[in-house]
């Protein structure tokens, strides 16, 4: 079958190209064909669009820096076959214009661009060895999508110890988006590069509760303050 990685791109509404958040979903789809792809989009459109089950829909945690102007976010589609490894997979074979749906929170209560949060996912782990001498057999069968940016509505308070956390909701919602994904793209793989190889079916999967990083998501800084003596 061939191997399929679909790169979700959210555009900034700055408009600059450096700003575009990225995530990535590898398939081992039956085919390529265009009507097979448009398929894989609308389950993912409903990855981030659809409420159904959920407390909100993702898209409704998700900041407002990015754009929810009509079909300005995309789904692009690219070919691995022979490229399992890593190295340059070339052009899309197809491209899906698509539209994020709106935010739950205004303007102002953005979370810095660069937090996130990590939905993990992995395939039967049943007899794989967690380290084999210097390597690690069962990293490359588990997967993850980063969930962000975001805003205030990803946040919970815990009140005993002033700590901040991830909302349970969110924690919920994304347990469920990756659930029903798996369950509508049953081909939904772990893309091992050290493997050359996609890994499937997934299993199972998790959220935690502690907010991640993703540094190249990091909004440059525009100006500076300096001092001196």
């Amino acid at each position: 079958m061939p191997p399929c990685l679909c790169t979700v791109r959210l555009p900034h509404k700055s408009g600059l190209a450096e700003d575009i958040t990225v995530m990535d979903f590898a398939f081992d789809l039956d085919d390529l064909d265009p009507a097979t792809l448009e398929v894989v989009a609308a389950d993912l459109d409903n990855f981030f669009n659809s409420d159904d089950s959920r407390t909100h829909e993702l898209a409704w945690y998700l900041s407002t820096v990015l754009s929810r102007v009509t079909n300005a976010a995309s789904f692009e589609f690219y070919n691995l076959a022979g490229h399992l490894d890593g190295t340059p997979h070339g052009s899309p074979v197809h491209t899906v214009s698509w539209t994020l749906a709106a935010a739950g929170g205004i303007a102002g209560t953005n979370l810095p661009a660069e937090v996130c949060i990590v939905g993990s996912f992995h395939t039967d782990l049943a007899g794989i060895l967690e380290r084999d001498g210097d390597t690690r057999p069962a990293s490359r069968r588990r997967g993850r999508v980063y969930l962000g940016p975001l805003q205030t509505s990803a946040l919970h308070v815990v009140a005993s110890v002033d700590v901040i956390d991830v909302n349970p909701a969110l924690i919920a919602d994304l347990n469920q988006s990756m659930l029903e994904l798996q369950a509508a793209q049953p081909d939904w793989s772990v893309w091992s590069r050290v493997d050359a190889d996609l890994h499937n079916p997934l299993v199972g999967g998790w959220v935690d509760n502690a907010f991640d990083t993703q540094r190249r998501r990091g909004e440059a800084p525009s100006f500076r303050t300096t001092w001196e003596v």
